[in-house]
């Protein structure tokens, strides 16, 4: 836990108990521990150990060097050193959740779950059951990593101490951050950890994005004591940072300090007096709303969840004074540690967390504001990778989706480094075919028009491969967006029939992964020939549509079941799908009888179809009806071949039963397309296509 460095070191109880020096190591190492002394105590603990006689001593003494292996986050010694409590039966179930924190911070994930779920056995602690669910909830988020990239921001790191940036203007090209790094203000050595003390830097961006050689904040805000973790106003004028002053014999906890600046110079720190009830309690990490009206940080003074809480106080103008401090509640904060927050510019509150679920150490999470008070609940973790199995801390943003934070995470240049992410926008293409019906050959310049319910629209034209592509790039114009309903839709042009729907919807929602969209429209362009409709049946000498359901009537001469009014209902939503056109009806008899009278009853078969189509709602007007007598007989194909059922060619078959089926077939009803002039009406574009078990969309 290489960043509870920064953590303690900003944010400490600061115990300064004397540790004078006395021959025996135990003392001296407890007088160090308690002096949060760690680096010292955790050797003077470890030739304790090895001089002790009595086992149970011995494991309290290894306990310890654990405990400040702990503190100093160095996490692979402290899980060595818990192991060797565990096999000598330290008596303590403690040493098993510092054991599986210890494993979890590794990454350990299955090695931890076991000896979590042993701490809460032996102790009851929920700790240890919400340890163990954290450690499946961990390995899950591995598995469903978020889109974020990540990126060490190698030129502003070293190989000290580098957390919690935060920007100083509104432009986001300068940014304030802490450092241990050699060249600050801070020169005594700390004794918590044997490095050097903390203070605030400051480096540029450039135009081209690179930032600059970090410079050290002024004396008079970094001192001999340790400083970080700070904020500034909306303006950039007022920033509120953290001081852990250092004095013997004396805890003076943490301050959140305030100084103003006018120009280019800074004026004197202040306290801000309401916040700490009295001198031993830490307070730091402050973060302001965006109205800079309320302050909220990061302390363990009492009446709190549990460690350290986030609490507030609000800015009294008339008082010109902060309130006094409120906690966040139970929704925020929990028995462990809630530290470093921040608030979104959509006001959410952002900050990390070891006693939520999470991957391990602490992690980052964001809570919904809930109303215009200034409350925040629901905290989410944010996942991986923006979470790690070490600590994730001190996050910032520049704008909605990209910003930095601190990380201790493997592969880092130092303690805790500086980290950048990005949330890359969702790469989506929607690409349209438009084919002949028939031929399925690609047709070429066809309108296709892109809707989304975020008011964009784009129109495209097919190639010459009857296809068009709404690309959405990393980089430049984007026409498919994130959470937006879209309809496409294809321009039937003149001359053309629909034979299906041109029109699709599909949704970003909930989409979380780069998509892309392939939608296939047909249409078949007409060229003057009569169009054949599914089997209408006439019987010998009648005009009336037959309707066998079983096929087994006596006029129905094809001996199959047919419905010539549902076939007819091919023809009606031909015409709703393309309402402009206008048809003629052409019936047809078999060459039985003689002309004339053929001609007659053939026209009273295409009227009986005209009136069928008017009763489903077909205006007239879009209708004519054409008897055609015998003249036009029809063909039927016999394997490869297609054979024309002539006079002739019925003549030569050997059975009557063969004859007449051939007769039925020349008794028919097809279709030619008059023209594509015709002006619907609203009663018209109401009409609604009929679903038919054996007539379906293509797209269904």
């Amino acid at each position: 836990m290489k960043v509870f460095r920064s953590l303690v070191i900003l944010f400490s109880l600061v115990l300064t108990l004397s540790a004078s020096a006395q021959k025996n190591h135990g003392k001296e190492a407890e007088a160090a521990y308690l002096n949060e002394q760690f680096f010292t105590a955790k050797d003077l603990y470890k030739v304790a150990a090895e001089k002790e006689k009595k086992p149970e001593k011995k494991m309290f003494y290894y306990f310890r060097v654990g405990e400040c292996y702990r503190f100093l986050t160095d996490v692979d010694k402290a899980e060595e050193f818990y192991q060797r409590c565990v096999d000598g039966n330290y008596k303590d179930a403690i040493v098993y959740l510092r054991l599986a924190d210890a494993q979890r911070e590794q990454g350990k994930y299955k090695e931890a779950e076991k000896n979590y779920t042993t701490y809460f056995q032996k102790s009851g602690d929920v700790q240890g059951k919400n340890g163990a669910e954290a450690c499946k909830l961990a390995q899950e988020w591995k598995k469903t990593p978020t889109r974020h990239i990540i990126e060490n921001e190698l030129i502003l790191n070293t190989e000290y101490y580098d957390f919690t940036p935060m920007f100083m203007d509104k432009k986001n090209t300068t940014l304030v951050f802490s450092s241990s790094r050699p060249g600050g203000v801070g020169t005594i050595e700390e004794k918590r950890t044997g490095g050097g003390r903390t203070d605030l830097w400051v480096t540029e961006r450039d135009k081209k994005g690179k930032w600059g050689e970090p410079k050290i904040l002024p004396q008079g805000i970094n001192t001999d004591d340790n400083e970080g973790a700070a904020v500034l106003d909306r303006k950039g004028d007022v920033m509120y940072y953290t001081n852990c002053p250092n004095e013997k014999k004396k805890n003076l906890g943490c301050d959140i300090l305030v100084v103003e600046r006018k120009g280019d110079k800074w004026g004197t720190p202040t306290k801000i007096p309401s916040l700490k009830p009295h001198d031993s309690i830490s307070v730091g990490h402050p973060a302001l709303t965006g109205d800079d009206m309320a302050l909220i940080f990061a302390s363990d003074m009492p009446g709190g969840e549990g460690g350290k809480d986030l609490w507030m106080v609000t800015y009294d103008k008339r008082a010109k004074s902060w309130s006094d401090p409120v906690n966040l509640g139970p929704k925020i904060n929990t028995p462990g540690d809630e530290m470093f927050p921040f608030i979104h510019s959509d006001g959410s509150l952002y900050f990390s967390s070891d006693g939520h679920l999470g991957m391990g150490g602490l992690d980052m999470f964001r809570a919904e504001a809930v109303g215009t008070e200034k409350k925040w609940e629901n905290p989410k973790n944010l996942g991986y990778p923006m979470n790690s199995p070490q600590h994730d801390f001190g996050i910032v943003f520049e704008g909605k989706d990209k910003g930095f934070f601190t990380s201790n995470r493997v592969g880092g240049k130092g303690r805790d480094d500086l980290y950048s992410f990005v949330m890359p926008p969702l790469l989506y293409e929607l690409k349209i075919f438009v084919l002949d019906e028939e031929t399925k050959q690609p047709i070429k310049d066809i309108e296709v028009k892109l809707a989304g319910t975020d008011n964009t629209m784009f129109s495209l034209k097919t190639n010459d491969a009857g296809s068009v592509s709404f690309i959405t790039a990393a980089e430049g114009k984007r026409y498919v967006n994130e959470a937006t309903n879209y309809t496409v839709e294809a321009t039937l042009p003149k001359g053309f029939l629909k034979s299906m729907e041109l029109k699709k919807q599909f949704t970003t929602v909930g989409v979380d992964k780069s998509t892309n969209w392939e939608f296939t429209f047909y249409m078949k362009k007409y060229v003057g020939k009569p169009l054949r409709l599914p089997m209408i049946v006439y019987a010998y000498d009648k005009a009336d549509l037959i309707v066998d359901l079983e096929g087994t009537k006596k006029e129905n001469e094809t001996k199959r079941p047919v419905n010539s009014q549902d076939s007819l209902l091919y023809l009606y939503n031909m015409m709703v799908e393309n309402p402009t056109i206008k048809v003629q009806l052409r019936s047809h008899t078999d060459f039985r009888g003689n002309d004339a009278y053929n001609e007659k009853l053939s026209q009273r078969r295409a009227q009986t179809c005209v009136d069928f189509l008017v009763s489903k709602g077909i205006p007239k007007e879009r209708l004519v009806a054409k008897g055609m007598g015998e003249k036009e007989p029809t063909y039927k194909v016999v394997g490869r071949d297609t054979v024309w059922l002539s006079e002739p060619f019925i003549k030569k078959m050997t059975s009557v039963e063969e004859q007449n089926a051939a007769h039925q077939m020349n008794r028919r009803t097809d279709f030619k397309i008059l023209n594509f002039d015709y002006v619907p009406t609203e009663a018209d574009l109401k009409l609604q296509w009929i679903d038919l078990p054996w007539m379906k969309r293509r797209e269904d």
